[in-house]
């Protein structure tokens, strides 16, 4: 008698067919591809444009515009002082010295579809959420004095960015 044919001739509805064999799973199996889950995490690209936070900063009064220059590179802003006939200038230097992302819920919208139970449309309200960035900002006021550093002050604050308005 061959697999799948009928004993009976008689009676088609009794085939006889092969066992089932079921194999169990190895533990190995299962928790490779868990394992390859949890190491597979996501990363964000370093900023290219961030200064090497490991270097020290060191200003000494006395310093000159071209030796700052060589250690800090060029200020992102420069103010005249125009006060008392003096040659004088404020040097701005901003950096980001770290950022930080949550979602934040910023209010809800109406979705419709179409309910095949009720047969009519439905407008529900969904939640929307947006990407808050955190950043924080190091600024650095350097007064120039004669081409010289005679002062500096650092202040240190967060700049919070929710699609695209600052905060």
């Amino acid at each position: 008698m061959f697999v799948g044919q009928s004993p009976d001739p008689f009676r088609p509805d009794r085939v006889e067919r092969e066992p089932i064999q079921f194999q169990r799973m190895k533990p190995l199996s299962l928790l490779l591809p868990l394992l390859f889950l949890l190491l597979a995490g996501c990363q964000t690209p370093p900023d290219t444009q961030m200064p090497n936070l490991t270097e020290p900063f060191v200003v000494k009064r006395g310093t000159t515009s071209d030796e700052l220059i060589a250690k800090l590179g060029k200020p992102d802003i420069r103010h005249p002082v125009a006060e008392y006939s003096v040659d004088a200038e404020i040097w701005i230097y901003n950096r980001t010295t770290g950022t930080n992302s949550k979602l934040v819920f910023t209010g809800t919208e109406e979705q419709r579809y179409w309910d095949p139970f009720q047969r009519q449309v439905v407008v529900i309200d969904v939640p929307v959420y947006l990407p808050e960035v955190t950043s924080n900002i190091e600024v650095t006021e350097i007064l120039m004095l004669k081409d010289q550093v005679y002062s500096w002050e650092r202040r240190t604050g967060d700049r919070r960015e929710v699609e695209g308005i600052t905060q």
